[in-house]
């Protein structure tokens, strides 16, 4: 973790495209954060990390926001969709943990301890904003604790057929005549039935 090892962008992307190379699906957003004053993660791991994922996610090593956020520099990288695929965060002067911003408000949490260093960025709702599991606000905006409740989530949809059907559909998958429901992975039966 101390390392200096540096690769180009694409011997970074190569590593992670050959680590499975029938995979065709979408890779991950990732926010990487780094102290500037870290004695245990050389700060250069940033830059590799970031080299690494802009070219997963097929994009250059220019960022398309680069600014001062409290005490970090924050630099964003967009795909060719205009979309936020990797972030990095280096906080000026803190070592090796994670930022803090103990308080009340929405974006603010944590405490102090022997790895989490109060920096006024709290690390965890900004990656967790930066990966879309959540939106920012607290409903109404009116951070009084007042929000109306979450719409009930929607009703499932209930299907009856052979599992050939749900298979040619779609909503099944088939291993050795076993049948399983797409995204759950419930056993269905064997056969079509």
């Amino acid at each position: 973790m101390n390392g200096t090892v540096t690769k180009s962008a694409s011997e970074w992307g190569n590593l992670v495209r050959n680590a499975y190379s029938g995979y065709s699906g979408p890779y991950p957003l990732v926010s990487i954060w780094q102290g500037s004053a870290d004695g245990m993660v050389n700060k250069q791991n940033l830059t590799e990390g970031m080299k690494q994922w802009t070219n997963v996610h097929g994009t250059n090593q220019t960022a398309n926001v680069s600014e001062t956020f409290r005490t970090a520099d924050h630099k964003v990288y967009n795909n060719s969709a205009s979309q936020a695929v990797t972030e990095t965060y280096l906080i000026s002067g803190m070592d090796h943990g994670i930022t803090v911003d103990p308080g009340n408000n929405t974006d603010q949490g944590g405490s102090t301890g022997s790895y989490s260093f109060d920096k006024n960025i709290y690390s965890s709702y900004y990656a967790a904003l930066f990966w879309g599991l959540i939106d920012g606000n607290d409903g109404d905006d009116g951070d009084d604790g007042d929000d109306p409740p979450p719409p009930p989530p929607p009703a499932c949809e209930q299907w009856t057929a052979k599992n050939s059907t749900h298979l040619t559909n779609g909503r099944a998958w088939a291993s050795w005549g076993f049948y399983y429901a797409t995204g759950s992975n419930q056993y269905l039966g064997y056969g079509s039935w």
